[in-house]
């Protein structure tokens, strides 16, 4: 999850309008931030739910991202 909200935050600043398409784009960057930076109060299930109900949506995107660009070689 850290490389992701960090791939997440490189993209938008790379190419803002690319990075807004991909879903929940900022609070996935806040998230990282939160597991790197290790704040107190993390819970794990809360880590859990994160990752339960936002990576396969944040799959899905990228790859379609990923092949309106001509990549298909994201898996």
């Amino acid at each position: 999850m850290q490389n992701i909200g960090e791939a997440l935050s490189q993209l938008s600043r790379l190419d803002p309008v690319l990075g807004a398409r991909v879903p929940r784009q900022r609070q996935l960057i806040g998230f990282r931030n939160v597991l790197v930076h290790g704040y107190a109060g993390l819970n794990s299930a809360e880590v859990w739910r994160v990752l339960h109900e936002n990576l396969p949506e944040l799959h899905q995107a990228v790859t379609g991202l990923l092949e309106e660009i001509g990549r298909s070689d994201f898996e």
